[in-house]
């Protein structure tokens, strides 16, 4: 249990280096049909929230050699945190920078941390307190494959949206200021 609390917390740090690291790693790779669905091809807060999404998916895979094993809910959890981060990040960056009238990365920094430490508290209170049903695992799965799917085959095709949140950060920076 101890081991748990440890990386749960410290998971918290070890996503966002995960997330500069791709980050860095995708900016130094060519284009590919395959790679633009796991980067960001903008820096718009849907292709950010991927970005979050994929970092996740990292440090579970790394967690689940470490200490998941012991937990029969363990995807479950780590499920949970997969899809909240993504969805905190992106409705509270749009929340702010439309509450503040003005689009700023300090305000995605804030919510980017606020999300991931949510998502991990989620995962952490979620494999603490014991929650299963029998096949809360295999949703869990289909689930995450269902994402990464949406991610790998609207990868750069999303970025064509009119919605505000797949807009490049120029013309969303606009739209925000249209909305006041």
């Amino acid at each position: 249990m101890f081991i748990m609390r440890k990386y749960e917390m410290l998971g918290f740090f070890i996503i966002s280096l995960i997330s500069i690291g791709l980050a860095l790693l995708f900016w130094a790779l060519p284009s590919s049909y395959f790679l633009d669905g796991i980067r960001p091809t903008t820096d718009s807060l849907w292709q950010i929230g991927k970005l979050m999404f994929f970092s996740i998916a990292i440090y579970t895979i790394i967690e689940y050699y470490i200490f998941g094993r012991e937990f029969e809910n363990f995807i479950f959890a780590k499920a949970a945190t997969l899809f909240i981060a993504p969805l905190i990040y992106i409705g509270a960056s749009y929340i702010l920078d439309v509450g503040l009238g003005a689009a700023t990365v300090n305000n995605h920094i804030v919510t980017y941390a606020l999300a991931v430490f949510v998502g991990q508290y989620v995962s952490f209170y979620i494999l603490r307190d014991g929650y299963y049903f029998k096949l809360m695992n295999g949703y869990a799965v289909i689930g995450i494959l269902l994402m990464i799917t949406i991610f790998i085959t609207y990868g750069s095709t999303t970025d064509k949206f009119n919605s505000h949140i797949f807009q490049p950060m120029e013309r969303y920076k606009t739209s925000i200021k249209n909305l006041q």
